[in-house]
């Protein structure tokens, strides 16, 4: 048998504990439904730990351009460079806390904008770039990326639209032929044909003089 031994649990909780044993109609007793909760707790608290944990990105956030943890700064400080260094979330130079500008005066002994004196190295790079050019770069991605949020759609050019279709009225006005054979179609066809080609007649004949014999009469329409 194993032995027993007392925990002090605070009164609301054994309150509930026994509220909870009555409403559930468990078979189990006080004891031995607390022994259970804690070793169930203590299962998941295991496999939290064994779990690996999520890297937190950290870093000095410097206007628009985030410096993360191990960047180099470099400014020259008249005869050689001075240096700093992101620790963490801060920027030290001298095992001080400092700012970019803060930075450039303590190297520099004068106020000089920041972004045209220091040099910046970044983890796993090979070579130094001057602050103000990543920060050109930065404003150029972010250019770009809105121009493309932003370009407008263009919709694409309308349907042209079909041609009314012929109703049961219009194809019961239409007689079935013209006596001769030709359907509707046709016989409008040639109907449009006829009297373009009277039109033509009449105007060359309207235009030009009767040469059929030296003494024939002139038409009146020729002396207009």
């Amino acid at each position: 048998m194993i032995p027993l031994v007392a925990l002090p649990v605070a009164p609301h909780t054994m309150l509930a504990l026994l509220q909870f044993i009555e409403q559930s109609d468990s078979a189990l007793a006080p004891g031995e439904l607390a022994d259970k909760a804690i070793l169930a707790w203590l299962e998941s608290r295991r496999a939290e730990a064994g779990r690996p944990a999520v890297p937190v990105l950290r870093g000095y956030q410097w206007k628009c351009l985030f410096l993360p943890e191990g960047t180099r700064l470099r400014v020259w400080c008249r005869s050689e460079h001075g240096y700093a260094e992101v620790v963490g979330d801060r920027l030290m130079h001298n095992g001080l806390p400092v700012s970019p500008n803060q930075f450039v005066a303590a190297c520099s002994d004068t106020v000089r904008n920041a972004w045209v004196e220091i040099n910046v190295l970044m983890p796993g790079e090979k070579a130094w770039k001057l602050a103000s050019m990543r920060r050109r770069e930065i404003e150029a991605a972010a250019r770009l990326a809105g121009d493309r949020n932003n370009q407008p759609v263009i919709p694409p050019p309308p349907l042209p639209f079909p041609p009314p279709a012929a109703t049961p009225q219009d194809c019961a006005s239409e007689p079935e032929d013209d006596g001769f054979g030709n359907p509707p179609l046709i016989r409008h066809g040639r109907l449009a044909s006829h009297a373009l080609s009277s039109a033509f007649t009449e105007g060359r004949r309207t235009n030009t003089v009767d040469r059929r014999h030296p003494n024939a009469p002139l038409d009146r329409r020729d002396c207009y």
